[in-house]
């Protein structure tokens, strides 16, 4: 089996942070705001940015994909979505404004997708340090940039005096998307799991 030493030890040292991001989810459930904004950058870079590197260090193993976690011939396919996940939360965290449509529904399927990356990689390396110090705050940040993303939706929509959304141009695509955008949460990611099933089945067949 790969080694997951260095999982395990980094688990351990990022234990308090990912407490953190537990307190934080459910304060925001509760209250619809953040518990901090000073040092929130740090303890995101620890449970979403360090652990990839990780990863990306402990993932050995031969060309035939035996004692490795994610198959060498489509590795750099997978850290790729993962990049794409990060950019996307990072976006979504520290942004002032919704953006396009189109732009705004990729946004919330990239997070979506990393959702489902968090949940594949904890059924693969079957590691519980693993699970609870780094895929479950890594999985719970990134649902709550999900809910974020649909209030700020909300509250500009609501809101006559603010941009509702930046100019996209017209077409049945832009509505699409935004009709997609405007349906209630639950409805919302069952739409986008079902537009994202071929590539979920994808990611599930090289990682499981």
């Amino acid at each position: 089996m790969y080694n997951l030493f260095y999982i395990e030890i980094y688990s351990a040292t990022v234990s308090f942070p990912a407490l953190l991001v537990v307190i934080e989810f459910f304060y925001f459930f509760q209250t619809g705001q953040r518990l901090w904004r000073w040092g929130a950058a740090l303890v995101e870079i620890i449970v979403l940015v360090i652990p990839v590197t990780l990863l990306m260090k402990v993932d050995s193993g031969d060309s035939l994909g035996n004692d490795t976690i994610i198959f060498p011939a489509v590795r750099v396919y997978v850290y790729l979505l993962i990049l794409l996940c990060q950019v996307a939360y990072f976006y979504s965290a520290w942004r002032q404004r919704l953006a396009a449509p189109l732009k705004e529904l990729f946004i919330n399927y990239s997070l979506l997708l990393g959702v489902v990356i968090n949940i594949l990689l904890v059924i693969r390396m079957q590691d519980l340090p693993a699970l609870l110090a780094i895929n479950l705050p890594a999985t719970l940040l990134l649902i709550l940039a999900l809910v974020r993303n649909h209030r700020l939706l909300l509250y500009t929509l609501e809101d006559p005096y603010v941009d509702v959304l930046e100019p996209a141009p017209p077409g049945r695509l832009s509505r699409a998307s935004m009709n997609l955008l405007k349906m209630k949460p639950l409805a919302k990611v069952c739409m986008l799991a079902t537009l994202s099933l071929p590539i979920f089945v994808w990611l599930i067949k090289i990682m499981l």
